[in-house]
């Protein structure tokens, strides 16, 4: 029965102007306490989905029902033979196992976020947006798709963000950045080094939402944004927005 879950989906569509239907039948159920993830090709619906989730979109199709409130509680790096105890060291947010090959982020609503992690880092705001890759088709000195999603994931409060990582693999590509989402000069940007430090296939922009959530961890900041993106001309951006209690 419903009650018996954290959250459950029954039938869910989610169509985006003009008329393209990014999620379609999507059943989904889980317990209390389970841990679940999300895959899928670039452009599948995975932001889509976990906005849906986390309650921050509401326009869908089908039903959707559980507690609304996401907290991200935890950025664990994932070991190819992780211990028992699901436990693994970190030191300025980066593992010291030689192994690792991946990151995870950890999700959960409401109460149980609160169970796992005294003060979670809650996502108050999350956007996805994509143009064209295409060369010559549009002007790579600036990003749209970044500062539709800066918009929607910030409500156009930028001025309160305290720390921001952003996914910029090219150093031009930060400036960019930087400007399409309207960071004033007293954020912190990419503390930990951003990817010019380390930049894991296929995780990097995940670890951009777990080094802003550090510092929510930490209460050194209280609002915080993290940015990924991907391809060589920045045609993907997500951008996520990250509180304290």
């Amino acid at each position: 029965m419903a009650g018996e879950y954290a959250f459950v989906m029954k039938d869910l569509r989610k169509v985006v102007p003009p008329k393209r239907e990014i999620l379609r039948g999507i059943w989904l159920s889980f317990f209390h306490g389970a841990k679940i993830g999300v895959l899928g090709a670039n452009g599948a619906g995975k932001s889509s989905l976990l906005r849906i989730m986390a309650g921050v979109d509401r326009d869908f199709l089908g039903a959707g029902a559980g507690s609304v409130l996401a907290g991200l509680f935890g950025a664990f790096p994932v070991d190819a033979s992780p211990p028992r105890t699901g436990i693994v060291s970190e030191t300025g947010g980066r593992t010291q196992l030689s192994s690792l090959f991946a990151a995870a982020i950890v999700l959960a609503a409401g109460d149980k976020a609160r169970e796992l992690r005294k003060n979670p880092a809650w996502i108050t705001g999350i956007e996805h947006r994509i143009e064209t890759p295409v060369l010559g088709a549009r002007d790579l000195t600036t990003s749209p798709s970044t500062e539709a999603s800066a918009k929607a994931a910030t409500g156009g409060d930028t001025g309160s963000i305290e720390v921001a990582e952003i996914y910029a693999p090219f150093t031009h590509q930060q400036l960019i950045l930087t400007e399409a989402i309207g960071l004033p000069s007293s954020t912190k940007v990419n503390p930990s080094g951003g990817t010019l430090a380390a930049n894991p296939m296929f995780c990097a922009g995940l670890e951009r939402i777990g080094f802003a959530a550090q510092h929510i961890f930490s209460r050194s900041a209280g609002r915080v944004l993290a940015h990924a993106t991907s391809g060589p001309v920045l045609q993907q951006n997500l951008v996520a927005v990250l509180e304290g209690n």
